[in-house]
């Protein structure tokens, strides 16, 4: 069956897209102040597509009802993550996170926090400085980096989580490993950052359902020590997004209990300059899957894009 995919494209913000809206020639990007004017519309498999551009005011009278759902999942408000109003995030300002590498290896900042005392304190100056979210890991998963053992990673984030209970920020665990993210849960992580998108570990997606842990997915072909040896794509934006889709309706709960789906792009993901560049574009493509997109860079705070 032929895949159907919508990229929003021509966007207007503010008061303008407001304006643009209330005139037929824009459409709304999640309910929030960002809107578009103009979609390409995309059928077809990865090596196999047919493109073409279409108006938002023309995508708004279509009677086709695949392309009619796609808008809707387009335009649609979006609930609140991780505790985070949804009013909050579609407020205009960034929504900030801060990265704190308990590694001794990691690309920007290892051996810096990799003890507990520093890296509890990076984790308030990132707050102090703005950060609504922190973001704690402890395996490094830059090109050619090793598999850390559950047991050392465990050693390295706990303690960490331990001392940041109650602070005035939502806590995320970076793990590949189910067991890691479970003790993150323990002690009031509310997001598991999974840079195999729950591919890694066969109980990863359970831990998701059990814990109600909002997701944070990443796309890389195969394992961080050799996803940078030659990445092979047909069409990197559409197999990413294949890839993403084939994981996020499965990991879905009932309504009551959902967890949320956050694919994020991730320079340690992308490995040439090729695929740099088409990571940046599923931005703007990825909207059609009604999750909500972070940008994160490790060793400092950075914005939701």
């Amino acid at each position: 069956m032929s895949r159907l995919y919508l990229r929003p494209l021509g966007f207007v913000y503010g008061p303008a897209a407001k304006t643009a809206q209330a005139e037929g020639f824009a459409l709304p990007i999640a309910g929030g102040p960002v809107a578009f004017t103009l979609a390409e519309v995309i059928e077809g498999e990865p090596g196999s597509s047919k493109r073409r551009m279409v108006a938002a005011n023309d995508l708004s009278q279509t009677k086709d009802r695949e392309l009619y759902e796609a808008i809707g999942r387009v335009t649609a408000p979006r609930e609140g993550i991780a505790g985070i109003p949804a009013s909050r995030l579609c407020s205009g300002r960034p929504v900030l996170m801060g990265i704190v590498n308990v590694t001794p290896d990691s690309f920007s900042d290892g051996g810096l926090f990799d003890q507990k005392e520093p890296a509890v304190n990076h984790a308030a100056e990132l707050i102090q400085a703005g950060a609504e979210i922190i973001d704690i890991g402890g395996e490094s998963t830059r090109p050619g980096s090793e598999t850390v053992p559950g047991e050392d990673e465990l050693s390295r984030v706990v303690p960490v989580l331990e001392d940041l209970r109650g602070v005035q920020a939502v806590i995320s665990v970076d793990t590949r490993k189910a067991a890691v993210a479970r003790a993150a849960a323990e002690q009031g992580a509310t997001i598991f950052n999974d840079v195999s998108a729950l591919t890694y570990d066969p109980e990863s997606l359970q831990t998701a359902v059990d814990t109600g842990m909002d997701l944070v997915l990443m796309h890389a072909q195969g394992e961080p020590k050799t996803m940078q040896k030659n990445p092979t794509y047909a069409d990197v934006v559409l197999e990413s997004t294949t890839t993403w889709q084939s994981v996020s309706p499965r990991s879905r709960r009932p309504a009551s209990q959902r967890s949320g789906s956050l694919p994020i792009r991730e320079s340690a993901s992308a490995r040439t300059s090729i695929t740099i560049w088409s990571f940046w574009r599923i931005f703007r493509f990825f909207t059609g899957s009604a999750c909500r997109f972070w940008s994160a860079r490790r060793g400092s705070a950075s914005s939701k894009a």
